[in-house]
């Protein structure tokens, strides 16, 4: 089963295994950004959501390996996603 590469909501290509994941689907994290309390008080008053939609795509590396990323936000640079593939080693997509 290959990984999935995190991107954005803190996340920085971490890899993580989702059982079913395909180009165009969403799926849901936790977002890593940290709050304060103080924070946490004044933009949401009431229960905060820290589930996260990130939408999943095929990246091809350099290498001619394909990757899942799942980005949340802008999608980071080539050179962004190719150093997180050196970094966290995920398992590329076959074929």
């Amino acid at each position: 089963m290959p990984d999935v590469m995190l991107f954005g909501e803190g996340w920085k290509g971490e890899k993580r295994s989702v059982s079913v994941a395909a180009p165009g689907d969403y799926i849901s994290y936790l977002s890593k950004t940290d709050f304060t309390q103080n924070q946490l008080e004044i933009v949401a008053p009431g229960p905060v959501r820290f589930n996260q939609g990130f939408r999943v795509s095929t990246f091809r590396s350099q290498s001619g390996q394909a990757y899942l990323i799942a980005v949340s936000g802008d999608r980071p640079s080539d050179e962004w996603v190719e150093q997180a593939v050196a970094s966290h080693h995920p398992a590329p997509l076959e074929g």
